[in-house]
């Protein structure tokens, strides 16, 4: 039988410690979820801009692994009266904002909706009850056309065009 010291005992509860909570922290900051045959990398947002009620939500990306089409139909969170999926587009030289119904998913692609993606896709969160504050997070809900709904917890980070995950 081996015998083991205080010493040893303590560093390997100390290891077993310290890998629990290794752990437990990648899993709390987890930002890509699976769902189905789609996989959500990162859902976010950034502070509210001071003298408005109206924030905006991202997704680093969507991948379709289906060899289906799907479409990402709506958004909503108890962190708005309203939400709405909107694109961006330069029309004569001015840029437009519009409400679009759908963002489409097509078969083993992956669609950018993170802050200065190519089509200005992005969710407008209008009539927030609460300031969205840097270390914050809220959950929101995923409305697909083809797929049941998901719920993801969406944090909210100081971020430029080029935040990567």
């Amino acid at each position: 039988m081996a015998k083991f010291s205080i010493y040893n005992i303590k560093k390997i509860l100390i290891f077993i410690f310290l890998s629990i909570n290794t752990f437990l922290f990648s899993i709390s900051y987890a930002h890509e979820y699976r769902h189905n045959e789609l996989l959500i990398n990162h859902p976010y947002s950034i502070p509210t801009r001071p003298g408005t009620d109206n924030g905006v939500m991202y997704i680093v990306s969507i991948k379709n692994t289906s060899d289906m089409e799907d479409e990402l139909i709506g958004v909503s969170t108890a962190t708005a009266s309203l939400s709405e999926i909107h694109s961006m587009k330069k029309v004569n030289g001015i840029m437009k904002m519009r409400r679009i119904s759908a963002i489409k998913l097509p078969p083993n692609e992956t669609v950018s909706i993170k802050k200065g993606n190519n089509n200005g896709y992005h969710i407008m969160l209008f009539g927030l009850k609460n300031k969205l504050k840097h270390g914050d997070n809220f959950d929101a809900i995923l409305h697909f056309k083809n797929t049941e709904s998901l719920k993801v917890n969406v944090e909210i980070i100081k971020t430029n065009n080029t935040h990567k995950h």
